[in-house]
């Protein structure tokens, strides 16, 4: 019986592949067809990207001294004037960021040898529990969504 079952499945096995066989190579055909596209697509949205994310972190050096000016002007006493000073150099990107937690190592070589082949996702998970890694450090980072 096990015999007359091991020949039905491969003759079903047999079957399937014959059956799907035209249409995974359609589809092979199909994804060889837009890869080029794709990958010009991809690489437009990255230089977007990295150019949009320059800009936001040049906007950010600007408020960060226009904030600095606004704190050392010793002529501003209302505070109401202060505060709308300080929020006027705040960048505005319209909603389009995020946070986003990153580790920085700040010294190599106080990290634990736990951390040694540098899995930075379980460095990260370990960081974000709360558990105190010498030599690294969360980090937020803002960066730029489409």
């Amino acid at each position: 019986m096990l015999k007359t079952f091991k020949l039905a499945e491969k003759e079903a096995k047999a079957l399937k592949d014959k059956s799907l066989k035209p249409s995974l190579e359609t589809t092979k055909q199909i994804r060889e067809y837009f890869k080029p596209l794709e990958e010009k697509l991809e690489a437009c949205i990255r230089q977007v990207k990295e150019q949009m994310d320059s800009w936001y972190a040049q906007e950010q050096r600007i408020a960060a001294a226009t904030k600095d000016r606004v704190l050392n002007d010793g002529r501003i006493s209302n505070p109401a004037t202060l505060e709308r000073k300080l929020a006027e150099a705040e960048v505005q990107v319209n909603g389009h960021t995020r946070n986003k937690r990153e580790v920085a190592v700040t010294d190599l070589t106080k990290i634990p040898l736990i951390y040694f082949d540098l899995n930075e996702a379980r460095l990260k998970h370990d960081l974000m529990e709360g558990i105190d890694v010498p030599g690294a450090k969360l980090v937020n980072r803002t960066i730029i969504i489409s």
